[in-house]
């Protein structure tokens, strides 16, 4: 009884169903042959009457699970079911503290894709705002670099052994000529000290925080004995605080303390006054003489350092 075959033919398996050692004879053979022709007709049997689906199934996602089909209908033999594609977008990274997400996008990266990353950090600054002074006020500032993570600004003095008040003390070297009838700015050009940076550098004295102040001033005028001598003491050049007049000049005696012989050729006024100002506060001084008989006389700063036109500030409290 010739050996059966089930299609796809195996060649191999005829060649072994002979006898060990021996060539097939032709009868044998060509049995084998038909066997052949009828195991084919066998199969093709099965496709006959299957129809062909126009349908497939995508697989254009990632993710999707294997299965079997249950379709009746058989597939073409050039289909396809597609392939995934590349994504057209990508996140951007170019600010700072973006926090990590896994994402939910569908589709991947291309391999040459980049997120970008943030600008690079200002360049470091070589200079800095001092706060040696008092009152300074806050400020976010112009600059474009940025500052150094050890800088510091400094700070006004303070502690137990050196604890300064803001104050300042200017004087006059020179004279200054006063017109009849008119209103002088008093303008200083030395100072004895100056702990708050209250100097302008020229005729006005700055309160550099809020508080309470200690202010005065001395003027000194050349003798004559006729008309009124005035100076005020004004806060922003409006509000006069303290003022001192004289209604003629006294010359001092020969022999008065501290006077030089032949007595002094001045006569001095001296003003003081407690006042509150606010941070950043000007003080002025002005002196006026008036109904002197020609056209005007001096104040008198000849002495200096000594004493002659001075003024000065000094902080008191907060209260």
């Amino acid at each position: 009884m010739p050996r059966r075959f089930r299609y796809p033919f195996d060649w191999r398996a005829v060649a072994r169903s002979g006898r060990a050692g021996e060539p097939l004879r032709d009868d044998e053979v060509l049995d084998q042959l038909i066997e052949r022709d009828r195991a084919l007709e066998d199969h093709l049997s099965t496709l006959d009457g299957v129809a062909v689906d126009d349908i497939v199934q995508s697989q254009q996602s990632y993710g999707l699970s294997s299965a079997p089909g249950g379709s009746a209908l058989a597939s073409r033999a050039d289909h396809l079911h597609g392939t995934p594609a590349l994504g057209n977008t990508v996140v951007a990274g170019t600010t700072y503290g973006l926090a990590a997400t896994a994402g939910t996008g569908l589709l991947p990266s291309r391999i040459d894709h980049a997120h970008g990353t943030p600008p690079p950090p200002p360049a470091l600054g070589n200079t800095v705002t001092t706060a040696f002074n008092f009152g300074q006020f806050q400020t976010a500032g112009f600059s474009t670099f940025a500052s150094r993570a050890d800088h510091s600004h400094g700070s006004p003095f303070h502690g137990a052994a050196n604890h300064v008040h803001p104050s300042v003390s200017v004087y006059r070297i020179g004279n200054i000529f006063c017109s009849n009838g008119v209103e002088t700015s008093v303008v200083w050009n030395a100072q004895r000290h100056n702990t708050g940076g209250m100097w302008d550098g020229g005729g006005t004295l700055i309160a550099p925080i809020a508080g309470v102040y200690l202010i005065w001033c001395v003027n000194f005028w050349q003798v004559y004995p006729t008309g009124q001598r005035t100076h005020h003491i004004k806060v922003n050049g409006l509000t006069i605080i303290d003022d001192h007049q004289v209604l003629e000049s006294v010359k001092a005696p020969s022999g008065s303390p501290g006077a030089p012989a032949g007595g002094w050729g001045i006569i001095g006024m001296s003003s003081a006054r407690a006042w509150r100002c606010n941070a950043g506060d000007g003080i002025t001084v002005t002196a006026l003489q008036q109904n002197v008989d020609f056209f005007g006389l001096e104040l008198d700063g000849s002495t200096g350092a000594a004493f002659g036109i001075e003024a000065g500030m000094t902080f008191l409290s907060a209260a």
